[in-house]
């Protein structure tokens, strides 16, 4: 018996033509070698950020009381003038201390909101206002408006005739 495709003489006992089942091997390895099959790509790499920010809403009221406080220590000092007290070296004692109350305050705020405020409760943030109201909105975000305000109010604080 002769194989009906490609006229190979089979014995009687093949059911298949042994040629062509050579031959399809053969055509199945050389599509494998011409058009090669990749490799499963591994799962794609879970990058975490280096710092995990989620969306906060921050109220900046504090910020912007604690940048008007020298406009408030003006105030105070007139007032101290007036009943009688000759220096103004007493009203900055009071700005001193109300600002650190107010940022104080903020601070513990921003605590609440689960915000990272190592960077304003060390080094010089800790101690001086105007560092502090720099450093915040690298925690809290904004800009930078209520420090330069401070700023801005304290030279002219500074600059009024005792």
């Amino acid at each position: 018996m002769k194989c009906p495709q490609c006229g190979y003489a089979m014995s009687e006992t093949d059911l298949d033509c042994p040629r062509c089942e050579k031959l399809k091997e053969q055509e199945r390895i050389d599509s494998i070698k011409l058009h090669p099959v990749a490799p499963p790509m591994p799962p794609p790499a879970v990058i975490q950020p280096q710092y995990s920010r989620r969306y906060v809403e921050v109220n900046h009221t504090l910020a912007w009381v604690a940048g008007c406080i020298p406009l408030i220590a003006i105030g105070i000092g007139g007032i101290l003038v007036a009943l009688g007290f000759p220096s103004w070296g007493l009203s900055v004692v009071v700005m001193i201390i109300i600002n650190s109350i107010i940022c104080g305050i903020d601070l513990q705020y921003l605590k609440k909101l689960g915000l990272n405020t190592t960077p304003l409760s060390s080094g010089a943030a800790a101690i001086l206002v105007p560092a502090y109201l720099f450093q915040r909105p690298q925690v809290a975000g904004g800009g930078n408006g209520y420090a330069i305000l401070w700023v801005v109010l304290f030279i002219i604080t500074i600059c009024i005739p005792h």
